[in-house]
C-alpha cells in the first residue's frame, strides 16, 4: 500500500513479481496511484524507491494507471530514472490514455494518464513498440491499454 489513505476504501496499491524468461529474469512492477497532485508525487516517490529496493540492478517494468498528466513535474523527474517506453519510439506523438467527453460527443480533455516504464538493468531491453489499444469487444474502462513489445540486448 503506497501512504496511508485518508479514506479507507480508497487504498492505492502496488504489486510486483519477479518474471523468469528465457532471455533471463526481469521485475514487474504494475501500480495504481492516486488523484490528488500532492498524494500524487508522494506515490511516485515511494514506488521508486520500493522499485529500485527490489530489485536490485536487474531490469524492471513499471506500469499503470499514474494518474499524473506527462507534463507533470514528477513523471519528468522520473523519465531521469526509468525509460518512458512510448517516448522511446514515439517522441511527439499525441497518445491520450484517458479522455472525457461531452454528453454529445466530443472531447474535451484527453490525457495520457497510463504508463509503461523500463528501468535498465540486467539484463538490458530494448523497446521495439508502445501501443494505446481499445478492447474488440468494447470499453475494458474509462483508460485505454497500453502494449509494449521488448526484446533482450544481448
Amino acid at each position: 500500500q503506497m501512504g496511508q489513505a485518508h479514506n479507507p476504501f480508497s487504498r492505492r496499491l502496488a504489486i510486483g513479481v519477479e518474471v523468469d524468461t528465457p532471455c533471463g529474469e526481469i521485475m514487474a512492477f504494475s501500480a495504481h496511484l492516486g488523484l490528488s497532485q500532492k498524494q500524487n508525487a508522494k506515490q511516485l516517490r515511494e514506488l521508486h524507491s520500493w522499485v529500485d529496493e527490489i530489485s536490485l540492478g536487474r531490469s524492471a517494468i513499471i506500469a499503470g494507471d499514474f494518474n499524473a498528466h506527462e507534463h507533470t513535474h514528477h513523471i519528468k523527474h522520473l523519465r531521469n530514472y526509468w525509460q518512458d517506453t512510448l517516448r522511446e519510439v514515439h517522441q511527439h506523438e499525441h497518445a491520450p490514455t484517458y479522455e472525457l467527453r461531452w454528453p454529445w460527443g466530443g472531447v474535451f480533455l484527453s490525457r495520457r494518464l497510463d504508463y509503461i516504464f523500463l528501468q535498465p538493468g540486467n539484463p538490458a531491453w530494448k523497446v521495439l513498440d508502445v501501443q494505446h489499444i481499445d478492447s474488440h469487444t468494447g470499453p475494458h474502462s474509462d483508460h485505454r491499454a497500453v502494449l509494449a513489445h521488448l526484446t533482450p540486448i544481448h
